[in-house]
């Protein structure tokens, strides 16, 4: 019986050794981080390399706004069929206006438009 108290306390007197911390445990949390980091990175660079693809080419696809504000310059301006087939046509806004200001002030109503049907 006393080799077992003596055992007990020298038990006791030792400190439980941390299991938790070894060499081998944190290489293989850094790797696993190193690994993590590497994966993340890869990801984004391909994202990023396929989203500038697409955006290229959509890019490539849309009108500049100049080309925008040339069509819409060249419509206002000049008279054009909108459908030829119901006899629609477009006139500069300039004439537009003036007959829209003469049909007003003579009260005989308001000249038939593309969007009245």
């Amino acid at each position: 019986m006393a080799d077992y108290m003596q055992e007990t306390e020298a038990a006791a007197d030792r400190k439980p050794e941390s299991r938790l911390l070894t060499p081998a445990t944190v290489t293989a949390v850094l790797a696993g981080l190193a690994l993590a980091a590497v994966m993340a990175g890869g990801m984004f660079w391909i994202g990023n390399r396929f989203l500038d693809d697409a955006t290229e080419s959509a890019d490539a696809k849309r009108p500049t706004l100049r080309e925008l504000e040339v069509v819409d310059n060249r419509e206002l301006t000049n008279y054009g069929w909108i459908d030829r087939q119901r006899g629609v046509v477009r006139i500069p806004i300039e004439r537009a206006t003036e007959l829209l200001v003469k049909e007003s002030e003579s009260g005989t109503g308001t000249p038939r438009t593309s969007t009245d049907g």
